[in-house]
């Protein structure tokens, strides 16, 4: 027939569409002239999608029984583009013609192609149907919670330490800075990095031991500590009192308007004796006076 000439099989259908086999006696080309080969084609229909197949060619016997056997090596796209694809190199032609093959049989050959398509997965649409189950909003974020559970298990060795007033205060370097702009001006700021030795004396004449214990509280555990809850009222005030000024002083906001607020509940309330103006007296008496001069001038006229 000469290279690049086919014969042409009767077509089958697979999937809606029609396919034949394709043979190239003489070669698909003249470099592939030694080899006969075997291409699987499909008729192209515009109302057909492009699909993806694999197939096999299998030479059988007279007696039906395969000898010799050859498969594409993945799956072929078969569209607008290219509709035909096979084996160039299937079998030697002087392998095909020996006898020991025996696949030549009154001068024809019987050929079983196979193909298999590839069904495209559908993507599934999300539908609100009553019954379904519904899936849990996404969990809230614990990270916060995980620094705080990890500071306060002591498991994180401190690297700085305080003097307040005599007293010594170990702590976290990072954890403080981060906290208050006023730490973090201490210990980072102008390039400068205490070593762990460092001793720094943070209470300035203005901050006390007990409201510095309350001021690391706070920034361990992200609330006021328990001596602003005491059972006392005068306690709870003046602890609360104290814990102000400190954060006045470290410019931490948030602990300055927590305590704030703490100290409104004592304003709200009846006003405790500890919290009058020590002027109150001074004025009692100079309205008591002004009343004892009316009543002198009053008695003179």
């Amino acid at each position: 027939m000469g290279i690049g000439k086919s014969i042409i099989s009767q077509y089958f259908t697979i999937d809606g569409r029609k396919w034949y086999i394709r043979f190239y006696p003489d070669g698909y080309s003249a470099v592939d002239s030694a080899w006969i080969a075997f291409y699987a084609q499909t008729f192209y229909k515009p109302q057909f999608c492009a699909v993806r197949a694999e197939f096999t060619f299998q030479l059988l016997g007279a007696n039906g029984e395969v000898r010799h056997t050859r498969r594409s090596d993945r799956a072929c796209k078969y569209d607008t583009f290219c509709n035909s694809w096979g084996i160039r190199r299937y079998i030697d032609r002087n392998q095909l013609e020996s006898a020991a093959l025996a696949a030549l049989h009154n001068d024809s050959i019987t050929v079983r192609c196979t193909i298999t398509i590839h069904q495209a997965r559908r993507r599934s649409v999300p539908v609100d149907r009553p019954g379904l189950v519904k899936m849990p909003d996404q969990p809230a974020s614990v990270h916060d919670q995980n620094a705080i559970r990890f500071l306060a298990s002591g498991k994180a060795p401190f690297d700085v330490r305080f003097d307040v007033d005599g007293e010594i205060f170990e702590a976290h370097r990072m954890v403080v800075a981060a906290q208050s702009p006023w730490f973090e001006g201490l210990l980072y700021g102008h390039g400068r990095e205490a070593g762990e030795s460092d001793l720094v004396e943070v209470g300035g004449g203005v901050v006390g031991a007990d409201a510095f214990r309350g001021v690391l509280h706070f920034i361990s555990n992200d609330e006021l500590p328990t001596t602003v809850t005491a059972k006392s009222v005068k306690g709870q005030y003046e602890s609360t009192l104290r814990l102000f000024e400190a954060a006045d002083y470290y410019l931490m906001d948030r602990l300055k308007m927590m305590c704030a607020i703490k100290l409104g509940d004592f304003i709200t309330a009846r006003t405790p004796p500890w919290t009058r103006s020590r002027n109150t007296p001074r004025r009692t008496r100079a309205r008591s006076s002004s009343r004892r001069a009316r009543t002198s001038r009053s008695a003179e006229e």
